[in-house]
């Protein structure tokens, strides 16, 4: 494995979109139908055009792993837009392909996404969102430090799904963490 990661603009569109499809269908076929899970993969076009917007509109960066010149994982982050935390940044996804998982290629990718928020936006803190029953992603960020802080709601394939807010507080000490192999891999 020879793992490098990129940042911003170096990033292809419709290779996030499609790592995202990819992982949404891997990660979440037992929650969501498959026609969503396929429907997700057959709109990679679609989907790289919100990314741009994302990217254009709420000033969302995104960080990208590559073995070689595939993309294997990628995260997403910009200034909070939660009202009760705007002062803080936030992350808005992270997702690694199955077969990259357990070799810290999140944890780099999440490390690089901290140093970024806290250099470009001046915060010192995270706040992010889970969807309940990813019990994995929640252990992951709270081996960084994060706390469970609340739930919301979102509509997702026709159905309502609880989301766990978290939040990180010190970039510092996460970094710290990781920096000292103290996380789940």
């Amino acid at each position: 494995m020879n793992i490098t990661i990129k940042k911003d603009k170096e990033n292809n569109l419709l290779d996030i979109a499609r790592l995202d499809a990819e992982v949404w269908l891997d990660a979440y076929n037992k929650n969501f139908s498959k026609k969503f899970l396929k429907e997700r993969l057959a709109n990679i076009e679609e989907t790289s055009k919100k990314i741009d917007e994302n990217i254009t509109q709420s000033k969302e960066l995104y960080t990208c792993a590559y073995d070689n010149d595939k993309m294997i994982g990628y995260i997403s982050y910009k200034k909070s837009d939660n009202l009760r935390h705007i002062n803080d940044g936030m992350i808005t996804n992270l997702y690694v392909l199955s077969d990259y998982q357990n070799k810290e290629v999140g944890t780099r990718l999440v490390k690089e996404a901290l140093l970024d928020i806290k250099e470009r936006f001046n915060r010192q803190n995270i706040i992010l969102e889970i969807l309940k029953g990813n019990s994995w992603a929640l252990r992951f960020f709270k081996s960084f430090g994060a706390d469970v802080i609340g739930t919301t709601m979102t509509q997702i394939d026709s159905k309502t799904i609880r989301k766990y807010l978290l939040y990180l507080e010190n970039i510092n000490k996460a970094v710290e963490r990781i920096d000292n192999k103290e996380f789940i891999k």
